[in-house]
């Protein structure tokens, strides 16, 4: 199993490491900060993008600083890689659609 990354390694582009399989993804709500089953129910404005399952998501109350870094790096970052759930990511979804 590769090690996960922190967000305090910014790029601009999220590495996707493969190894030969399509690398998993977890969804991520970025108006709510739920990951997958921990959808908040009281989120009214649900926004959901895929994020690589490597990612070291912070904690629940983690400062804003720390979450705004974490967007950064994982959510509205390039997938660098050959990645099957590319689609569904932020970086696909409001790409330039000219690049």
């Amino acid at each position: 199993m590769s090690r996960k990354f922190r967000s305090t390694e910014i790029s601009g582009e999220v590495n996707i490491n493969s190894n030969g399989q399509h690398m998993k993804y977890n969804s991520f709500c970025i108006n709510c900060n739920g990951t997958n089953n921990n959808h908040y129910k009281d989120c009214t404005k649900p926004e959901v993008y895929a994020i690589p399952a490597t990612a070291e998501v912070p904690r629940k109350r983690a400062s804003k600083r720390t979450w705004e870094i974490f967007k950064k790096q994982f959510v509205f970052s390039k997938p660098d890689g050959w990645w099957f759930w590319v689609e569904k990511s932020w970086w696909y979804k409001n790409k330039d659609r000219d690049e």
